[in-house]
């Protein structure tokens, strides 16, 4: 009996140690990953669900450290699970170049010792710095080259600088015909990152990413993105908290081509048409049956394909069931990581032609273009017991009730005490008054950038330029600077609709749409897709100006 006690013990100490070890997590990171002579980085130790105990660093070798650790505890709770990370940062410095690999740290907690992984490190000569290479550089990247029908393509607007920057703004977005697109919103997860170009270090930034479901097959790419980057002004009396714009920079890129196939090769027969990663779920109400009855089965598809290409499952059925109908019940597309997942929920109905056990198993034959290989996902499989009998009035099995709910009503009549026409007085007194100040000082406002317009308008006037390009160039930033003080949209967001939706709130209809005309027209011109008369357009915009007091 002892014995038995003993073992059943030692049974659970083990598993909860596992369950233990299974859960806690030791990481080691650098960022950024690759620094020149000189300069320091942060070198970053991570426990997840443990206990901190007693670090034990691998050697650095030519890495100095320069201060550190520094301690930090964040919590979070993701689908209902609490997640406690502690870290401990050192700053070094890195003194010679090469290519450095770190070996794991250790960490003695609780009797456990935890690894963690091993970092690489780029360490460039810091005479490698090429002065006249640009400072800024624009790049479009793809997922692929070599696509296929119904595959989730990521389009990345990428940004290379090595100075700060205070703002951008999209001038051209293109629009991209046979490609069904949607850019996400939610960029929060792509941090400022560093990589090198042609030997030399840049910080790079995703300033949009975009979702391509490519409708047809053929070849596709060649649209071009138009940026303007305001560079932070590099006067020190401005440094700090007022970050002003200084120089602006114009950079174009086109999108590379790449080819949209309409299908794998080596397809198999059974192929379900789905590209990406999926997941199937099944369910299902009342596996007892009458002959003849139809049998109700929900089943859900999750995965980042195209939604329109994203059809039902298909179905291994034993013998006496048939598949009478199927219904899309509900569709559901969300960012998750960087990509869209589209959920979609399948009814399907199975008659029950004859008496006996039977089995519905649903599968999908689908192709991962990142292992460059089909795969197959089964659901789980839904047993149904047919028995003779006359079928239901409804025709199926599972039974439908309607739930209400009712909710009582209760009213609380604010104005009933006197009290009451008082406070709402003030506070109505207090809300005209904010009003007025504020309209006041947005009218002061409005005057000082007209006068700030014009005066710019008039520097540039007496200024000679070489080409047409830089004049239209000049009046561009000066209407920018003008718009930006007028609304308090960041550039980065000025697309047409929500600039001319704020533009909207400012003046009347007709002015909106001469400002975004002369703004298209100063565009075209500086970047030299027609030719533009700058004087012409200055003189409609001082127009526009009179016009507008």
């Amino acid at each position: 009996m002892l014995l038995r006690v003993f073992f059943f013990w030692f049974i659970f100490l083990k598993i909860g140690l596992h369950s233990i070890q299974t859960q806690t997590s030791f990481t080691a990171s650098a960022n950024p990953e690759a620094v020149y002579v000189g300069e320091i980085l942060d070198l970053e130790f991570s426990l997840v669900n443990g206990n901190w105990g007693e670090l034990e660093l691998p050697d650095l070798g030519l890495f100095q450290i320069i201060s550190g650790p520094a301690r930090s505890f964040r919590t979070s709770v993701v689908n209902g699970q609490t997640e406690r990370r502690t870290s401990y940062t050192y700053r070094v410095r890195a003194t010679e170049e090469g290519n450095f690999r770190l070996q794991p740290a250790r960490l003695f907690s609780g009797g456990l010792i935890l690894k963690s992984n091993e970092v690489d490190i780029m360490v460039l000569k810091a005479s490698d710095r090429d002065k006249d290479s640009p400072e800024f550089l624009l790049k479009a990247r793809l997922s692929c080259d070599t696509c296929y029908l119904g595959q989730q393509i990521t389009l990345d607007l990428e940004l290379y600088t090595r100075k700060r920057i205070t703002d951008f703004a999209v001038l051209n977005e293109p629009s991209f015909p046979a490609l069904h697109s949607r850019r996400l919103t939610n960029l929060r997860n792509f941090q400022t990152t560093r990589d090198t170009v042609n030997g030399e270090l840049f910080n790079k930034r995703v300033l949009r990413r975009y979702i391509l479901f490519p409708q047809r097959a053929g070849e596709f790419g060649g649209q071009v993105f138009d940026l303007r980057i305001v560079e932070e002004d590099q006067n020190p009396r401005w440094r700090g908290f007022f970050r002003l714009g200084g120089e602006v920079h114009y950079r174009s890129v086109e999108v590379p081509a790449f080819w949209v196939f309409n299908q794998p090769p080596n397809t198999p027969e059974n192929f379900t048409g789905h590209i990406g990663k999926f997941e199937l779920v099944t369910a299902n109400g009342n596996n007892q049956l009458q002959s003849g009855e139809l049998m109700s089965m929900n089943v859900i598809i999750r995965g980042d394909g195209d939604p329109v290409t994203m059809s039902p499952p298909g179905f291994d059925i034993s013998g006496g069931l048939h598949l009478s109908d199927i219904r899309l019940n509900r569709e559901d597309v969300i960012e998750l990581d960087g990509r869209l997942r589209t959920t979609r929920e399948w009814q399907v109905l199975f008659r029950a032609d004859s008496v006996g056990e039977h089995s519905i198993s649903p599968y999908l034959i689908a192709y991962d273009p990142v292992q460059d290989s089909f795969y197959r996902r089964d659901g789980r499989p839904v047993f149904a017991t047919v028995e003779p009998g006359e079928p239901s009035d409804f025709g199926i099995s599972s039974d439908e009730t309607e739930v209400t709910s009712v909710t009582d009503q209760v009213e609380i009549n604010l104005f009933r005490h006197p009290l009451s026409w008082i406070g709402i007085s003030l506070m109505a007194t207090a809300f005209l008054l904010f009003l007025f100040f504020k309209r006041r000082n947005k009218t002061e406002d409005s005057i000082d950038a007209v006068n700030r317009l014009k005066r710019s308008m008039e520097e540039i006037s007496n200024r000679k330029y070489d080409a047409p390009k830089e004049h239209c160039g000049a009046l561009l930033n000066a209407l920018d600077g003008y718009i930006s003080s007028m609304i308090e949209l960041p550039m980065s967001e000025w697309e047409d609709e929500n600039l001319k939706s704020e533009l909207a709130k400012v003046f009347a209809p007709d002015k909106v749409l001469k400002i975004l005309q002369l703004r298209s027209s100063l565009i075209a011109g500086t970047f030299g897709y027609s030719a533009h008369n700058a004087e012409l357009i200055a003189r409609e915009l001082h127009d526009w100006l009179e016009e507008k007091e």
